[in-house]
């Protein structure tokens, strides 16, 4: 019964060790080259300067709403 015991611990030893051998192979090689390639930083084409508006006017101060979050209609 010891020696099945102690072959299972061999077993599982082998297989954690392993299992981080091919963890650490994933991470140092693959990982860097799908970052490269999934992440990219936009390319900005025609940049513009933000503006800030001047206190007290507003774009939609004028304007009525139609639909609220829900998508029904809001009685102003």
């Amino acid at each position: 019964m010891l020696k099945k015991f102690i072959h299972g611990l061999i077993f599982g030893a082998g297989f954690g060790i392993a299992f981080v051998a091919i963890w650490i192979i994933g991470i140092w090689y693959l990982l860097p080259s799908i970052m490269e390639t999934k992440f990219k930083e936009p390319e900005f084409k025609n940049p513009k300067v933000a503006e800030i508006s001047p206190p007290g006017e507003s774009t939609t101060a004028n304007t009525t709403r139609e639909y609220s979050f829900s998508n029904t209609l809001v009685a102003e």
